[in-house]
């Protein structure tokens, strides 16, 4: 089943939490969020229709990040399954593998430049 509201957070306000149980994705509408993991920001997100809480809902797992609201923000909460995304949203799904996509895509990026700058560093 699906269900969905949009929701107004202000600055500072928790839209979900480290460990809560994931069975919520949030969509951006206006405003910017961050992400933190273990109280340290990581990403920050202002583009409306950034889809953030994907992991949790694919995975079957907890949360493996806070997320906060960094400005007055919307944000539509849509409560969904795996299963009922895939069999009543496909292009929504693949919509979603191209965000984790392009997610390992910039951490895989990120990663290597780290690498490339500790070995430049030992280096000297």
């Amino acid at each position: 089943m699906t269900t969905g509201i949009e929701k107004d957070f202000q600055t500072g306000d928790t839209v979900c939490r480290q460990g809560d149980s994931g069975e919520y994705i949030y969509i951006l509408k206006k405003g910017s969020l961050g992400v933190y993991k273990n109280d340290n920001l990581v990403s920050q997100y202002r583009t409306p229709g950034t889809i953030l809480g994907e992991m949790s809902i694919i995975l079957g797992e907890e949360r493996t990040a806070t997320i906060k609201a960094l400005s007055p923000s919307t944000v539509s909460v849509i409560r969904i399954s795996l299963i009922d995304m895939v069999r009543n949203f496909p292009s929504f799904t693949v919509k979603i593998l191209q965000v984790l996509a392009e997610r390992l895509r910039d951490t895989t990026e990120e990663l290597s430049s780290s690498i490339v700058e500790h070995q430049l560093e030992d280096d000297f």
